[in-house]
Order: C-alpha cells, then sequence, then structure tokens
C-alpha cells in the first residue's frame, strides 16, 4: 500500500490550512464549468496528499474538499453509466478521472490515520481516527461500485487495503463508534466495511447498472442487519481472513476456517423474506429482494434449488455470434487492429475450420442483425431481415443461480448442438453473460428443452492470436473471475488444440494483453476454457491493463480538454 511521498512542503498554495480558507477557497470555484471545478479540486487533493502537515490540519481541509468532489462525481457519473462495455477513450478517460478523485481522498484520509497512530498520545484522537477509517471504507466503496458498474475488476490490492482499516478499527475498538456522513449517511465503522462486502457477496456482475446503484443506496441501512462474527464463523454463510487480501467467499468453499471471521447474513435474508412475503413496499423492488436473498444464502441451502419461471431472454449460439453481442455487435475488425503482429494472416484456413467460421465470413460482409421470436405460441417471428447473426427471443422453463432451462422449437433444433458457446441476456439488461449448452432433450414433437449452464456473468470480448509462428486471429472472451463462488478468471477460444504454455497476445480498442496458456479447464468440440496468467514484458507494461489508480506527478491535461 504505497502512499504518495511527501514533499515537505509546510504551506498550500491555493489556501491556509484552515476550516475557514478552504471553504472561501471552494464558494469560489466556478461550478458551473465542470472542466476548471474538476482541475482545481484535483490540484488541492494532490498538494495536500503529498503536503507536511498534522493530521488535524489535513482533516479540517479533506472534511470541507470531500462534499465539493463527489458534486463534481455526481456530475460525472452520467458520462459513463450507460456507456459500451469496450469504453471509448474520452469516456475510459472521464472513469480515470472519477477513480483519481476518490482514490486520492482516500489516500489523504490514510495519511491522516496513519499520523494519528503515530501521534504520541493518539488516544485522545479516537473519534478522528475513526472518521478517517471511516471515510477510507466509504471512498473505497465508491471505487467497488464505479469498477461494476463498467463490468470491470477491482484493482489487486482493492481488498488488502479495506480490510486493513477494519483490523485498525478492531484493533483499536473503533467498529461501533458512529461517523457523520452527510454523503453517504451516518453509520458505524463496521457498517461502513460491511456496505462493500456485502454488495461483492450479492455478485454485482448479476445486476443491471440500476440495481447496483439500488443496492449500494440501500446497504446503507441494510448493513445494520449484518453481523461479523469471530465465534462460530461456519455458522455464517460467508467468510474472510481479515488479514488477507480476497473478497469474503461462501463457507462451504473454504478448505480451512483457521483465521477466518464470519459474516452472519441470516437477519438480514430474514428482514428481506419477510418483506416478500408481506409484498410491502421498501427501497428495493421485488426482484432485487429475491436476487439478493438467494445470493446470501449459503451454498448448501441452495445447490439444487430450481424455479419455475416463465419470462423471455435474448440468446445467441456460436462463439461468432457471442463475440460480436459481447462485443455490442462491433465486428471482429474492430478488435484485430490493434494487434501488434500482421494481419495479413487473418482469416485463413485454420479458422475457416472453426464451427462458425462461414458465420464469421459473413460478418465481415455485414453487420445487420436478425432477432427470432420463439417466445410466442407462434414461435417464429421474423422482425428484421435475414442475417448471419442473430439472436434470439426464448422463454425461460426454470431458472437456478448457474443456468437456465429454456424451451426452443424442435423444427429449428438444427440450429444448436451440446457444447455450442452460447450468449444469454435478461431483462435488456446491457451485459451478455456467456455459457454453454449442456443438454438437450425432446418434451413433444414440437418442443426442446434445452439446459444452458452460465460459464460467466461478465465477459470481455478480444482479438487473439498466438505470439510465435504464423496463424489465424481467433475470438477470444475473456471470462471474469467470480471469487465468492469461487470461479478463476479463463479464457475461452475456440477449439483448436491449442496447448498448455501457448503464448497469445489478445486486443481490444485501447489495449493490448499477453498471456500464457495453462491447462483447459473444460472443452467441447466448439470451444475450450483455459486458465491462464499475464505475461509481463517492456511492452505490455505500458499496453495492458489499465491501473485506474492515480500516479504522483501525472499529467491529466487531456481529461480536462475533454471536460
Amino acid at each position: 500500500m504505497k502512499l504518495f511521498k511527501r514533499q515537505n512542503q509546510p504551506k498550500h498554495s491555493l489556501f491556509d490550512l484552515n476550516g475557514d480558507s478552504v471553504t472561501a477557497w471552494v464558494n469560489r470555484l466556478p461550478r458551473a464549468n465542470l472542466s476548471e471545478t474538476s482541475k482545481q479540486l484535483y490540484r488541492a487533493l494532490d498538494e495536500l496528499a503529498k503536503l507536511d502537515c498534522n493530521f488535524k490540519h489535513r482533516m479540517d481541509v479533506l472534511e470541507v474538499l470531500r462534499p465539493a468532489v463527489h458534486l463534481v462525481l455526481q456530475g460525472l457519473q452520467p458520462r459513463y453509466l450507460k456507456a459500451p462495455l469496450v469504453l471509448p477513450e474520452n469516456i475510459a478517460k472521464v472513469v480515470r478521472l472519477c477513480d483519481i478523485f476518490n482514490t486520492h481522498l482516500e489516500e489523504n484520509y490514510r495519511l491522516a490515520a496513519k499520523d494519528i497512530l503515530e501521534h504520541r498520545s493518539w488516544g485522545r484522537h479516537k473519534e478522528s481516527l475513526a472518521l478517517a477509517l471511516h471515510t477510507q471504507l466509504s471512498e473505497l466503496g465508491q471505487l467497488l461500485l464505479r469498477s461494476y458498474l463498467l463490468y470491470q475488476s477491482e484493482v489487486p490490492d482493492f481488498w488488502q487495503r479495506l480490510h486493513n482499516c477494519y483490523r485498525i478499527a478492531h484493533d483499536n475498538k473503533l467498529l461501533n463508534l458512529r461517523i457523520k456522513d452527510s454523503d453517504f449517511g451516518s453509520c458505524t465503522v463496521e457498517q461502513a466495511y460491511l456496505r462493500p462486502m456485502l454488495f461483492i457477496c450479492a455478485h454485482p456482475h448479476q445486476l443491471t447498472q440500476e440495481s447496483q446503484l439500488k443496492l449500494y443506496q440501500a446497504l446503507h441501512t441494510l448493513s445494520e442487519k449484518a453481523q461479523i462474527r469471530a465465534a462460530e464463523p461456519l455458522k455464517c454463510s460467508f467468510l474472510f481472513n481479515p488479514d488477507g487480501a480476497e473478497p469474503p467467499i461462501y463457507r462451504e468453499l473454504c478448505d480451512s476456517t483457521e483465521g477466518l471471521l464470519g459474516i452472519d447474513t441470516s437477519a438480514l435474508v430474514h428482514f428481506l423474506s419477510e418483506q416478500i412475503t408481506a409484498g410491502s413496499k421498501a427501497a428495493l423492488p421485488l426482484h432485487l429482494s429475491e436476487k439478493l436473498v438467494d445470493a446470501w444464502t449459503s451454498v448448501s441451502d441452495r445447490i439444487d434449488e430450481r424455479h419455475e419461471e416463465a419470462h423471455k431472454l435474448d440468446l445467441a449460439v456460436g462463439i461468432s455470434s457471442t463475440h460480436f453481442f459481447v462485443a455490442e455487435e462491433q465486428p471482429l475488425d474492430v478488435f484485430s487492429r490493434w494487434l501488434g503482429q500482421s494481419l495479413s494472416r487473418h482469416d485463413n484456413g485454420a479458422e475457416a475450420s472453426a464451427p462458425d467460421a462461414q458465420a464469421h465470413r459473413s460478418q465481415q460482409a455485414s453487420a445487420d442483425v436478425e432477432v427470432i421470436d420463439y417466445s410466442s405460441p407462434q414461435q417464429k417471428n421474423r422482425h428484421t431481415k435475414s442475417s448471419s447473426l442473430c439472436h434470439f427471443l426464448v422463454r425461460t422453463v426454470n431458472v437456478s443461480r448457474n443456468g437456465y432451462c429454456i424451451s426452443w422449437p424442435a423444427i429449428e433444433g438444427n440450429q444448436l448442438g451440446n457444447g455450442d458457446v452460447i450468449c444469454v441476456r435478461e431483462n435488456d439488461s446491457p451485459c451478455w453473460s456467456v455459457g454453454s449448452i449442456r443438454w438437450i432433450k425432446k418434451q413433444s414433437e414440437e418442443e426442446l428443452h434445452v439446459g444452458i449452464a452460465v460459464l460467466s456473468h461478465a465477459a470481455e470480448p478480444y482479438a487473439a492470436i498466438r505470439l510465435e509462428g504464423d496463424g489465424p486471429v481467433f475470438r477470444a472472451l475473456l471470462l471474469k473471475a467470480e471469487s465468492v463462488s469461487g470461479k478463476p478468471p479463463c479464457l475461452l477460444l475456440p477449439n483448436n488444440s491449442f496447448e498448455a504454455g501457448t503464448e497469445m497476445e489478445l486486443a481490444q480498442p485501447g489495449g493490448r494483453l499477453h498471456v500464457r496458456l495453462q491447462q483447459a479447464l473444460q472443452t467441447t468440440r466448439h470451444f475450450a476454457l483455459y486458465a491462464y496468467e499475464p505475461i509481463v514484458t517492456e511492452e505490455s507494461e505500458t499496453e495492458t491493463t489499465i491501473d485506474h489508480r492515480p500516479q504522483p506527478d501525472e499529467d491529466l491535461s487531456e481529461l480536462w480538454e475533454i471536460l
């Protein structure tokens, strides 16, 4: 956990280190000019992080700056909500600025907490320490929320930073101190810690942006009904290691409980269940409450639970169609042009032999999309002109946490087969889940039932090539880790018999990633899932995954121009 390096600068260039001076400065900001206001607030926070001042002065300044920063963040939020899965460059820079603001606030409060703990009579300043820890937790929670709103993953050291706040609060008996917070609501330090913990346990990658926002807002009060338990953690649904760097996971997935604490969600689940049964008006919609009850319940209580549920579902079959729709209807060429090697080999014989190669060739010629309604009684209703890329509107028969049983017209049985890659989307969700067909059963002369297993609720599309030798460009889907459920990240590729140890380059608009394939986790005649490890090279250090954390003295001039 690297703090900004202090430069022994005793004075701030924009204001004196007291509340009145900072308030006067904030009141002079040109609020109607979002660019200039953002620029000045960034400068103020960046300079404060490098300032050599005592914790009282730092916190006096922060308590005035923080509400102004969050007003700016509220103004920026509409710019990235409902953005494409692969963020356009300008939107990605706005997201980066938002992350920088939250991280600067968290870093400054962490500096204040560090100074309090090093103070010789720090015991008299426990309320200040509790405030610093509470605000760190709130800012980290905003970073986590934004990551999942954009179907991304949290930064690698996120959970270590979050757990560190909890350990300090626990060791100094501050967990039950209630802190006033005009931005996110007053609550105890423990509640502020439980908000991001419960959020990640709710499988946010399965929720729409609107549901995620409603959930996180409701967690301000819902977290009161959850409890961290050191005694008998096996009676809790979730376990976590406060000295580790991982999120909580279901207790059934833990090999050992040594050193682990539990999150008791029984009262929380009971409260939501009562609201669902009574049908009473609540802050959360009924469908979201039902999902939360399911997510916050022990795995063993619902391992094979299926719900008879008939609703419509969008579905696309084949790796070409799946890649196309996950990529928000962008063709492969948009991705392959970012590859670092020559593309003269694009679409050669190796890919031509893939099961859906014909669909790939058609995709280059046309981006028309066909929607076929197989959910109606007539079961065939074409909404647009014919095209090789289509998704189907189907009806579910039953639903489980990790899959669906759908109804499919028997006359169209040749459209799919066991082991096919598919993508599905519920309720016009902006994000497609990736899965595979596990079984097909003839229900009647007119109807088939099809079993679908969801492989990942969040995936990133890439173009892929082997780093060594000649070969084609492949479609690739990077399936995100679902750590609470114990699912590791993996790479989905066409089943072209890649060997363990094969090095590949992945590309999408905005960046490239080099990986080495490890063992195959699952194979069918249509696709293979591989574990993988990133390859760090001089090139990949600058071109692979984007780190949204601010770097000291970073040049953000392009960001101000965008605003």
